[in-house]
C-alpha cells in the first residue's frame, strides 16, 4: 500500500514522504538546537560578569528584602502557616528571578540579532525552530541554577518552607513551565525590537506592574 501511494505521488509530481525523511527532520531540529544551546551555555560559563550576576542577584534580594525587612513586617499578617517574612518572600523572589532569567534570554536573542549572528543561524542547514528551542532551554537551565542558589541561600539565612521534597519539585516544574512561556514572549519582543534600549523599556513597563500587583513582597489581603 505504501509503495503504491509513493508511486502515485511520484506520478502526480508530488514529493515522496517517507519515515526516514521525517526522522531526519527531527534529528536536524534537535541537533541544531543542541549546538546553539551549547553555544549559549559556553558563553555563560566563560562570562565572569554573568556568573557574578547569577550568584549576586539572589543574594541581593535575600539580604535587601528578606533579611532587611524581617523586623519591619508583622509575621501575623503573612498567614497562619508562615514562620517568617523570609519564608514568605522566598517563593516570590524565586518567581521574580525566573522572570529576570526569561528577560535575559530575550536580550541574548536581541544581541545576536544586532550583531548579525541571527542571520548566520538563518542560512545554516537547521530548522528555525531550533533557535527558539535552544533559547528556551538555555533560559530554563540558567533560571534553574539561579533559583536553586536562591533557595539554598534563603535556607542558610533561616527560611523554612512549609512543604516536602515532592512539593518543591512540583514547584520547580511549574516554575520552568512559566519560564518557557515567558521566554517565548520575551523572544517575540526581542525579534521586533531594533535596540537594547527599546527592548528594556517595553519589558520594564510590563515588569513593574507585575511586581507590585503580585503578592511576591507582601500579602494582598493586608
Amino acid at each position: 500500500m505504501q509503495s503504491q501511494m509513493s508511486a502515485q505521488a511520484g506520478a502526480a509530481g508530488l514529493p515522496k514522504t517517507t519515515g526516514s525523511s521525517a526522522s531526519t527532520g527531527w534529528s536536524e531540529l534537535w541537533r541544531g538546537a543542541y549546538v546553539i544551546f551549547h553555544k549559549h551555555m559556553y558563553k555563560f560559563r566563560t562570562n565572569s560578569m554573568e556568573i557574578g550576576g547569577t550568584l549576586g542577584w539572589p543574594l541581593l534580594w535575600i539580604l535587601t528584602f528578606g533579611v532587611g525587612m524581617e523586623r519591619v513586617v508583622d509575621v501575623g499578617t503573612l498567614g497562619a502557616n508562615t514562620s517568617s517574612y523570609l519564608a514568605f518572600i522566598t517563593p516570590g523572589i524565586i518567581a521574580l528571578t525566573a522572570l529576570s532569567g526569561a528577560v535575559n534570554s530575550g536580550m541574548t536573542l536581541l544581541e545576536e540579532k544586532v550583531k548579525g549572528i541571527l542571520k548566520e543561524y538563518f542560512v545554516a542547514p537547521i530548522p528555525r525552530m531550533s533557535i527558539l528551542l535552544a533559547s528556551t532551554a538555555s533560559g530554563m537551565v540558567k533560571t534553574l541554577i539561579q533559583s536553586l542558589i536562591l533557595l539554598v541561600i534563603a535556607m542558610i539565612f533561616g527560611a523554612r518552607l512549609d512543604t516536602n521534597l515532592v512539593g518543591i519539585v512540583l514547584a520547580f516544574v511549574v516554575l520552568l513551565l512559566f519560564v518557557a512561556g515567558f521566554v517565548g514572549f520575551s523572544n517575540g519582543i526581542a525579534a521586533r525590537s531594533k535596540s537594547m534600549g527599546g527592548y528594556h523599556m517595553v519589558l520594564f513597563v510590563l515588569n513593574l506592574p507585575l511586581l507590585f500587583l503580585s503578592n511576591a513582597l507582601y500579602p494582598l489581603e493586608s
